[in-house]
């Protein structure tokens, strides 16, 4: 009877409901495969690679996520760069970019507060006055 009732509600599911289910379940290529425009399996896709240093592999599925949704995935990207691989001109053109889209709004990728990531970005290249005002 389980099995009916899981048919049925799979037959009656668009692809972007399915999609989403294969996020929840870890199942990011299946994910993909369901639409192609989940934003949100794209960017879980990438996890696994940034977090194990292949940030080639990891920057191909993270950018189409940012391409897809960029205000839900310019932080993480921006994130990414400044923590992971020490970029800060990109990082700091991410952060800039997702603070021009939430406008009357103060974004906090990963937690934490915009302003001062940017800060971290400006000591990075050693831009210490307009850190220290960010800061």
């Amino acid at each position: 009877l389980l099995v009916i009732g899981v048919t049925i509600w799979w037959n009656i599911k668009s692809d972007t409901e399915k999609s989403n289910l294969m996020v929840s379940a870890h199942q990011y290529e299946k994910a993909i495969e369901y639409d192609q425009n989940n934003s949100d399996a794209w960017m879980e896709r990438s996890v696994s690679y940034n977090k194990s240093g292949d940030f080639k592999q990891g920057f191909e599925y993270l950018n189409k996520a940012v391409e897809l949704n960029p205000t839900s995935h310019l932080g993480y990207r921006a994130w990414i760069r400044l923590r992971k691989i020490r970029d800060y001109d990109k990082a700091l053109a991410d952060f800039d970019r997702l603070d021009s889209l939430t406008p009357n709004f103060v974004d906090a990728p990963w937690g934490e507060n915009i302003d001062f990531l940017r800060g971290e970005c400006y000591f990075g290249i050693k831009d210490y006055r307009k850190a220290i005002d960010l800061f």
